[in-house]
Protein backbone atom coordinates (compact mmCIF):
# COMPACT_ATOMS: atom_id res chain seq x y z
CA UNK A 1 0.00 0.00 0.00
CA UNK A 2 2.73 2.13 0.93
CA UNK A 3 4.66 1.34 -2.32
CA UNK A 4 1.34 2.26 -4.56
CA UNK A 5 1.31 5.64 -2.40
CA UNK A 6 5.08 6.75 -3.23
CA UNK A 7 4.85 5.57 -6.86
CA UNK A 8 1.68 7.62 -7.10
CA UNK A 9 3.29 10.86 -5.66
CA UNK A 10 5.89 9.97 -7.93
CA UNK A 11 3.98 10.33 -10.91
CA UNK A 12 1.95 12.93 -10.12
CA UNK A 13 4.97 15.25 -8.93
CA UNK A 14 5.56 17.08 -12.20
CA UNK A 15 2.45 17.88 -12.46
CA UNK A 16 2.49 20.02 -9.23
CA UNK A 17 4.15 22.68 -10.64
CA UNK A 18 1.80 23.60 -13.41
CA UNK A 19 -1.10 23.68 -11.25
CA UNK A 20 0.56 25.55 -8.69
CA UNK A 21 1.20 28.75 -11.13
CA UNK A 22 -2.18 28.06 -12.88
CA UNK A 23 -3.65 28.49 -9.05
CA UNK A 24 -1.32 32.13 -8.66
CA UNK A 25 -3.07 32.78 -11.53
CA UNK A 26 -6.46 32.01 -10.71
CA UNK A 27 -6.32 33.98 -7.30
CA UNK A 28 -4.84 36.88 -9.02
CA UNK A 29 -7.96 38.64 -9.34
CA UNK A 30 -9.35 38.05 -5.49
CA UNK A 31 -5.75 39.59 -4.38
CA UNK A 32 -6.15 42.69 -6.55
CA UNK A 33 -10.02 43.22 -5.89
CA UNK A 34 -8.89 42.85 -2.35
CA UNK A 35 -6.14 45.77 -2.59
CA UNK A 36 -8.43 47.96 -4.52
CA UNK A 37 -11.26 47.57 -1.74
CA UNK A 38 -8.49 48.38 0.65
CA UNK A 39 -7.12 51.13 -1.30
CA UNK A 40 -11.12 53.10 -1.25
CA UNK A 41 -11.67 52.37 2.66
CA UNK A 42 -8.64 54.39 2.89
CA UNK A 43 -9.76 57.09 1.07
CA UNK A 44 -12.77 56.56 2.86
CA UNK A 45 -11.27 57.30 5.62
CA UNK A 46 -8.89 60.34 4.11
CA UNK A 47 -11.98 61.78 3.44
CA UNK A 48 -14.04 61.51 6.58
CA UNK A 49 -11.09 62.99 8.52
CA UNK A 50 -10.53 65.80 5.85
CA UNK A 51 -14.46 66.44 6.79
CA UNK A 52 -14.42 66.45 10.11
CA UNK A 53 -11.19 68.52 10.06
CA UNK A 54 -12.78 71.45 8.02
CA UNK A 55 -16.06 71.21 10.75
CA UNK A 56 -13.42 71.66 13.07
CA UNK A 57 -11.66 74.62 11.39
CA UNK A 58 -15.25 75.95 10.76
CA UNK A 59 -16.65 75.64 14.26
CA UNK A 60 -13.56 77.57 15.83
CA UNK A 61 -14.14 80.28 13.50
CA UNK A 62 -17.37 80.71 14.08
CA UNK A 63 -16.31 81.18 17.67
CA UNK A 64 -13.90 83.83 16.78
CA UNK A 65 -16.66 85.35 14.72
CA UNK A 66 -18.92 85.10 17.92
CA UNK A 67 -16.36 86.92 20.11
CA UNK A 68 -15.01 89.84 17.94
CA UNK A 69 -15.75 93.04 19.34
CA UNK A 70 -14.60 96.24 17.83
CA UNK A 71 -12.52 94.42 15.73
CA UNK A 72 -10.84 92.30 18.35
CA UNK A 73 -11.14 89.09 20.12
CA UNK A 74 -12.89 88.43 23.07
CA UNK A 75 -11.17 86.24 25.64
Amino acid sequence: MKEMMQEEIKELEPSLAPMEEELKILLLPKILTTGKMLLLKFVEQLVEMKHNYLLVIYYVCTLDLLNLKDGKLTS
